[in-house]
């Protein structure tokens, strides 16, 4: 018997029993669906949070508080939730000092996150307070709406002024003019000076228009009561100065820190690619291991074909009986019955791709990130599909191949 006859004999065999193939696939097809969705998304927010950091540009770097150790992720005192005090004001502005770092063109700052409530038109509004500096904006690829950010001015006398992101203005002021309105923050009137672009949002949960920004010495002295910052962002004058900037600002800090010892740093430089590579790492070890969390439903629709093939078995020992009479050989029986299984969990997995292709699509508008399909996403799953399908078909096919026709023929 050819191929083809073999494939219909086998297509045959599972539409002969409808119902029992259909409820076998439904393992396969919610374990690929699975396996599809979480690539395929994990792929697209990958593709999302870079795209992101490259908008700041390759010529910059941040500067955070609390020392690290080699390539390890992030200060480990920030990790643990610890306050870092180590960068100031004063630092940032050695920094801006062009005989202490020649390379660099710009310098932000940024003090710590606080929490407010404003009432909007319709009820209250959650509203994340920022202290920066107004090179923050460019460095972080702001764009202005309305208005535009505060001067240094503004920094120098701890002006009250505010930058408003655009879902809090929309929510507080509709289609009216906000700039040289007031907000109130805390206990102070703020007046605005600015209104930024949709800003987006951070995986479909943060919503990046209702951030306020307000100078950096104002959130400071008014409502954090601290003189420390939270973060510096440094251009430099080209990607390929990137390094000759790190170490000149390393020195300066050491020299300002009063530490000779790298391992005693108490702060920790990252450049767009330490971000990109360390968001590379992180997103993909989280999307195998979701992909991994989902294979198990695979493992289940597996066993769960093994069954029903254990059962075909049992109901077609007279036909295989009868075959085997007829001539056929053990590697034919086998053969037929681990194509049948190949093509149960082909035909689930094929209908599971389509379906996890669905939710990737549905995940991707949801989360305003554009959907992203890569050739792991479609290879992978369909590999695994017939990877299950021999693993979990080899063995009734090999009990089908070896039982005795005399035996069989005579099986009621």
């Amino acid at each position: 018997m050819g191929t083809l006859g073999s494939i219909k004999l086998a297509l045959n065999a599972l539409w002969v029993n409808k119902a029992r193939s259909l409820l076998t696939l439904l393992g396969i097809v919610i374990g690929i669906s699975a396996v599809v969705t979480i690539i395929a998304s994990g792929e697209g927010v990958q593709q999302f949070v870079l795209g992101q950091i490259q908008s700041f540009g390759t010529n910059v770097m941040a500067i955070v508080p609390g020392g690290s150790e080699g390539e390890r992720i992030g200060p480990p005192a920030a990790v643990m939730g610890v306050t870092v005090t180590t960068l100031t004001i004063e630092d940032a502005q050695a920094i801006a000092n062009p005989r202490n770092v020649p390379d660099v063109v710009e310098v932000g700052m940024a003090s710590d996150a606080s929490q407010a409530v404003v009432t909007g038109r319709e009820g209250d509004i959650f509203v994340t307070i920022y202290g920066v500096s107004p090179a923050y904006f460019s460095l972080s690829s702001m764009d202005f709406a309305e208005g535009s950010g505060f001067s240094e001015d503004d920094v120098k006398i701890a002006n009250k002024v505010v930058v408003l992101g655009s879902t809090l203005k929309e929510k507080m002021f509709g289609d009216e003019p906000a700039v040289g309105q007031r907000i109130k923050l805390r206990n102070y009137r703020y007046r605005i000076v600015g209104v930024l672009e949709s800003g987006g949002s951070i995986f479909g949960i943060i919503d990046l228009g209702k951030f306020a920004y307000i100078p950096v010495t104002t959130a400071q002295q008014l409502i954090l009561g601290v003189n420390h910052l939270s973060e510096i962002m440094v251009r430099v004058t080209s990607e390929d100065r990137i390094e000759a900037a790190r170490a000149d600002v390393q020195n300066l800090l050491r020299e300002r820190h009063d530490t000779t010892d790298p391992k005693n740093d108490d702060f920790t430089i990252r450049t767009i690619k330490d971000a990109l590579q360390m968001i590379q790492l992180v997103m993909g070890a989280l999307t195998l291991f979701l992909a991994a969390i989902a294979a198990i439903s695979l493992l289940v629709g597996g066993i769960g074909i093994m069954n029903i093939m254990l059962v075909s078995v049992t109901e077609r020992t007279r036909e295989i009986g009868l075959r085997k009479a007829l001539g056929a050989r053990r590697r034919d029986i086998l053969g037929q019955f681990l194509l049948e299984a190949i093509l149960l969990t082909l035909i689930g997995g094929l209908l599971g791709f389509v379906l996890g292709i669905s939710g990737a699509f549905a995940t991707a508008q949801a989360g305003g990130w554009a959907f992203h399909l890569s050739v792991a996403a479609i290879v992978l799953p369909l590999a695994m599909t017939v990877f299950f399908g021999v693993v979990f078909g080899i063995y009734p096919a090999i009990r089908a191949s070896r039982l005795d026709p005399i035996v069989a023929l005579r099986y009621e």
